[in-house]
């Protein structure tokens, strides 16, 4: 079954193409392993050039079901990895609760401190202030 994508990746002249972005075509390119370089004609033109090739061997088909199971394995992939970091992250704030609960960080006497990033610390410290008293005040609540 072939998608919009697929339609407009497998034409044989560059008009359809001109809607897409150079990201989009280059990210194409990069799938078929062409040549990045170029403005966006050349990158459409080599699009066309290599469609008009595989169709005449034959292989404009496959390169369908290449670039779903492409893209499908990628997408995945970006799952995987966004799951990894969030995973990453909480562990991280968990880190950062269970030290803040237990000793504040030493901070340096207030001269040495930008004053720029010393509001930053003010408002960070302040905004883990209120979220450990809610998380306070929840824990409360469902004991």
């Amino acid at each position: 079954m072939s998608t919009n994508a697929d339609i407009i990746f497998d034409s044989l002249e560059s008009h359809p193409l001109q809607n897409l972005t150079i990201v989009q075509l280059k990210k194409e390119l990069r799938f078929r392993n062409l040549s990045l370089t170029g403005n966006k004609n050349d990158l459409m033109l080599r699009i066309v050039e290599d469609n008009i090739k595989r169709k005449n061997e034959g292989t404009l088909d496959e390169l369908n079901t290449l670039r779903m199971q492409y893209f499908n394995d990628e997408e995945t992939l970006s799952d995987r990895n966004l799951l990894m970091e969030i995973e990453s992250l909480r562990k991280h704030v968990e880190l950062l609760n269970n030290s803040a609960t237990q000793s504040p960080l030493p901070m340096p006497p207030p001269s040495q401190i930008d004053p720029n990033i010393a509001a930053i610390l003010s408002k960070l410290m302040e905004t883990q202030k209120q979220f450990l008293e809610r998380q306070a005040n929840s824990n409360h609540i469902y004991k």
